[in-house]
């Protein structure tokens, strides 16, 4: 019962899908009536339906959580938020513990929209701010140039930084364990793959790219790429399995992660006898949720997941080891798998193990990732 005068709570609104939208449209779309809140993924937003029936609500305030979703600027997702809810909402907050993914240019969306006339156009803000490289597939932007200006022209007007040693300062540290592998597990290539020398180039150009498997470049060169990355997670398996059974018999909670699903499935099958529990895009919410609960109850010591489907959303606290089987291009993908056992709860320093093969193609992914954490520190201060 809410008291005479008092003000009337939000309605809150979870869009699971097209009922859900009817309800919303027919709810009083003036806020004085009735507030609402409305909680929606960014996928959902972007449909016709959802387009049409958030566009007609007069909204106070949008919340883009995890916000670096939106750094591609003509996906739907980014095309819905930019080009029609946010200029129509006075208020906007955008939330990511990885505002850069990839390259400074990852930035550019939430500049332009927040700051539209210090970054108006996309090639100018590419150009100001990040190194240029021309490849045989067009120009290739990485690294950072202007840094001092940059940062100067964000944190003065939107940009807000906290560090988790600033709201989190109880939080034990991380620590990352190079572990070598002998140079026999490198794949330097596949016999079923005719390369020729341009080709081989190519390819040792490529793996310097942020992310070579969604560059612009001939199929036969991606495919080859594709193909050794995922060759070379396989030839692992049973050395970094072997790694993590030893975790596992001395009663340590692992959480183990991986990017193809082809390396993922052998794991489980490696070690099946662990009792593991698997989450991978295959899976629903309601299976990903008791994947997680079933291991933060202590019903099995081992986690396994893929990057994209398990680094995000969940919280694994129960581990303070983390094993990575494979890598990803990505520092900030690699930085949200870690943190889902580096949050509120940890009580214990977590130790993160990755895996490297001398010769091999994680070998050089990882004096990539070296190379882009620091252009993010420095872009982000």
């Amino acid at each position: 019962v809410v008291p005479a005068g008092a003000p009337l709570l939000p309605k809150i609104i979870v869009i699971n899908g097209k009922s859900d939208w009817k309800k919303l449209a027919a709810l009083p779309k003036t806020s004085a009536v009735h507030p609402i809140i409305v909680i929606c993924s960014y996928d959902l937003a972007a449909t016709e339906i959802g387009v049409e029936t958030l566009s007609k609500i007069p909204f106070e305030c949008l919340v883009a959580d995890e916000g670096h979703y939106l750094k591609t600027r003509n996906t739907k997702r980014s095309k819905a938020v930019f080009k029609t809810l946010l200029p129509n909402i006075p208020k906007v907050i955008a939330l990511s513990g990885t505002p850069i993914t990839t390259c400074i240019t990852d930035l550019y969306t939430w500049a332009n929209a927040l700051a539209p006339k210090d970054f108006p156009n996309y090639y100018v803000f590419a150009n100001r701010y990040a190194e240029q490289t021309r490849t045989p597939f067009g120009i290739k932007y990485h690294g950072l140039r202007n840094e001092d200006e940059l940062r100067t022209k964000i944190r003065s007007k939107w940009f807000l930084r906290y560090t988790k040693d600033e709201v989190l300062p109880e939080l034990p540290d991380k620590q990352f364990i190079e572990v070598p592998l002998p140079a026999s597990l490198a794949v330097k290539s596949l016999p079923q793959v005719n390369r020729t020398a341009v080709e081989q180039a190519m390819i040792d150009m490529l793996l310097h790219i942020e992310n070579p498997e969604k560059h612009s470049m001939p199929l036969a060169v991606q495919s080859v790429v594709k193909s050794i990355r995922q060759a070379q997670g396989l030839a692992k398996v049973d050395a970094v399995g072997a790694y993590v059974e030893n975790m596992l018999d001395q009663d340590i909670p692992v959480v183990l992660f991986a990017h193809h699903r082809s390396v993922i499935s052998l794991y489980e099958k490696h070690l099946s006898a662990y009792n593991p529990v698997i989450i991978t895009g295959d899976h629903s919410s309601k299976e990903r949720m008791e994947a997680v609960e079933g291991f933060q109850a202590g019903k099995t010591n081992l986690f396994i997941g893929q990057f994209v489907a398990a680094g995000t959303g969940i919280t694994l606290t129960r581990s303070s080891t983390v094993v990575l089987a494979e890598l990803d291009y990505s520092p900030a993908i690699i930085a949200q798998a870690v943190d889902r056992t580096h949050r509120i709860g940890q009580k214990n320093s977590v130790s993160v193990h990755y895996f490297v093969v001398d010769g091999s193609i994680e070998n050089r992914i990882v004096s990539v990732l070296v190379e882009k954490t620091k252009v993010f520190q420095k872009a982000l201060n």
